[in-house]
C-alpha cells in the first residue's frame, strides 16, 4: 500500500502542534478564561439570581419581565376583631387574589393564606401580644402591589397580663390619692395619670414606656371630692374640672397642652358632690353637670374662656347625692345617648335623664335642660 510522504508530513505537523499546545498549559489557559468573569451566565447559568434570567447574546444576568397580575383591592375582613393570641379564622375579600398572597395585620403575618377565589382568601390571625386596638390590614400580591386599609380589624385585649408586682408612682411619702384619672393631658399619645388628693391634685405624665415624671401638688383646699376630664374651652386639649363638698364652689383648671393646669374657682349656690364633663349642646365642648348636696342638680356649659353658669336643671333629687351619670336610660326621647348626640329632643325641648347615687341607693328620673343661645331647640 502506497502513503504519500505529504500525508505523513502533514499529520507529523499536527501533532507537534498538539504536543506543542499540551505541554504549555494553552488548554487551562482558555478555561481559566472563560470562567474568571462570575457573572458570564452563557458558562454558568447558576450566577442569576432568583429574579433573574442569562441573556446569551450579551452573556449577563437581565432581570425577569414582571409577572402579569391584575389590580388588587380589599373590601372587608370578617371577623373584624380577633385575640392577640392568634389562632381566629380570617377572611377577606376584594379582588384581583391570584398566586401567593401575603397578608400582614399590624405588620403580623396571616399564616395559612389560602386564595379560594379572586375575590376571597383567609387564613390564620398570627399571634401578636403588642398589638391592641383598631390596626390596618394589608395585602401584598405576587407582584409585590400593596394595598391597605386603616381600623378594619382590632385586636382584643384578650387575655389580659398584668405585672406581678404593681409599680410603685415616685410620689412623696404620705401621699393619699383618692381619685385616678388616666388619659393623655400633655398631648404626646402616652396616656398619663391624674391623681385628685383631698386638698390638691398631680399628674404623673408618662412617657410611654412606663416611666413617669410627677408634678408637685396643686392645692385646691381640704374637701375635694370628684373630678372628671373634657374639653371644656374646645381646644382640643383635656381640661379638668373638681367639686368641693366643704366649699360653695367648682374647680375649673384649664389645660396648657403641656399637662400644666392654671385653677379657677366658680362660685356655686352651694357646696357639691357628683360632676359629669361631656358635651351636651352639641357646640364641641364640653359641658359639666354637678350634683349639690342639697340633692339640685346644676348645669355649666362650657365656652372659650370656661364654664358659665350655673343654672339648675333638677331640683328635688334625694338629699346626699353623690355621683351621677348621663344616659337616656328609658330611651323615651330618642334612640342615641346624650354622649353621642349632644341633646335629646321630646316634645321641641331638650331633655336629659340622670342617675344619682347615694348612701341608701339610685334616683332615676328625667329633667329639662335649659336650651344653650343659639343652638335651636
Amino acid at each position: 500500500m502506497n502513503r504519500s510522504p505529504q500525508k505523513f508530513c502533514s499529520l507529523g505537523i499536527l501533532l507537534g502542534i498538539c504536543t506543542l499546545f499540551q505541554m504549555s498549559g494553552c488548554s487551562d489557559l482558555w478555561m481559566s478564561s472563560l470562567v474568571t468573569d462570575k457573572r458570564n451566565c452563557a458558562i454558568a447559568p447558576a450566577v442569576c439570581g432568583d429574579f433573574e434570567e442569562c441573556d446569551y447574546l450579551t452573556e449577563t444576568c437581565k432581570p425577569l419581565p414582571p409577572p402579569s397580575c391584575p389590580l388588587i383591592s380589599l373590601e372587608s375582613v370578617s371577623p373584624a376583631i380577633g385575640t392577640r393570641t392568634g389562632g381566629t379564622k380570617i377572611t377577606i375579600t376584594g379582588s384581583g387574589f391570584q398566586g401567593e398572597m401575603r397578608v400582614e395585620i399590624d405588620g403580623t403575618p396571616l399564616e395559612n393564606v389560602v386564595v379560594e377565589a379572586s375575590s376571597q382568601l383567609s387564613g390564620t390571625l398570627g399571634a401578636s401580644m403588642a398589638s391592641c386596638g383598631p390596626s390596618a390590614v394589608t395585602l401584598i400580591s405576587a407582584c409585590f402591589e400593596r394595598v391597605s386599609k386603616e381600623r378594619v380589624f382590632s385586636y382584643s385585649l384578650d387575655p389580659l397580663q398584668f405585672d406581678d408586682l404593681p409599680q410603685t408612682l415616685p410620689s412623696p411619702a404620705g401621699t393619699s390619692v383618692q381619685q385616678v384619672l388616666i388619659d393623655d393631658v400633655n398631648a404626646d399619645g402616652d396616656p398619663d395619670i391624674l391623681g385628685v388628693e383631698t386638698g390638691s391634685f398631680r399628674t404623673f405624665l408618662s412617657d410611654g414606656v412606663g416611666s413617669f415624671t410627677t408634678s408637685a401638688p396643686l392645692a385646691l383646699g381640704s374637701s375635694l371630692f370628684q373630678a372628671a376630664l373634657g374639653d371644656i374651652t374646645g381646644d382640643k386639649l383635656l381640661d379638668l374640672v373638681v367639686t368641693d363638698q366643704t366649699n360653695p364652689r367648682l374647680w375649673f383648671l384649664q389645660n396648657s397642652g403641656k399637662g400644666v393646669f392654671a385653677p379657677q374657682s366658680i362660685a356655686m349656690p352651694e357646696p357639691l358632690r357628683g360632676v359629669v364633663v361631656t358635651d351636651l349642646t352639641g357646640d364641641g365642648k364640653s359641658d359639666a353637670v354637678v350634683v349639690g348636696k342639697s340633692g339640685t342638680l346644676y348645669l355649666l356649659t362650657g365656652n372659650t374662656n370656661g364654664l358659665t353658669g350655673p343654672d339648675t336643671v333638677a331640683n328635688g333629687l334625694p338629699m346626699g347625692s353623690q355621683f351621677a351619670a348621663l344616659a337616656d336610660v328609658n330611651q323615651n326621647c330618642a334612640v342615641r345617648s346624650i354622649a353621642e348626640s349632644g341633646r335629646l329632643m321630646r316634645a321641641g325641648q331638650e331633655r336629659a335623664d340622670y342617675v344619682t347615687e347615694t348612701a341608701a341607693g339610685r334616683d332615676v328620673g328625667e329633667r329639662s335642660v335649659p336650651p344653650t343661645k343659639g343652638v335651636p331647640a
